[in-house]
């Protein structure tokens, strides 16, 4: 099973005062466990979106809902009342 590793590096090249390169300094970090979590993270959040958006949906209907059978009764009150 093929893996994707992700790594960050940091080099630079260290110069003599020629100017020429005597060595090269740097660090090179594993970074693929950050970059899963974060990817788990980002599901998380489209997920809870979603769940969001669904949810004012349906409270915008109930809302409507609620207004339209307000509507109903207070006509119909003013015709039996």
């Amino acid at each position: 099973m093929e893996q994707n590793c992700f790594v960050s590096e940091s080099a630079r090249a260290l110069h003599d005062n020629e100017g020429n390169i005597i060595f090269y300094d740097g660090i090179i970090e594993d970074i693929t466990e950050k970059k899963r979590v974060q990817e788990e993270l980002l599901e998380h959040r489209d997920h809870l979106e979603e769940l969001v958006n669904d949810r004012t949906e349906k409270l915008r209907t109930a809302s409507e809902e609620t207004r339209d059978l307000y509507e109903k009764c207070s006509l119909w009150l003013s015709f039996t009342g």
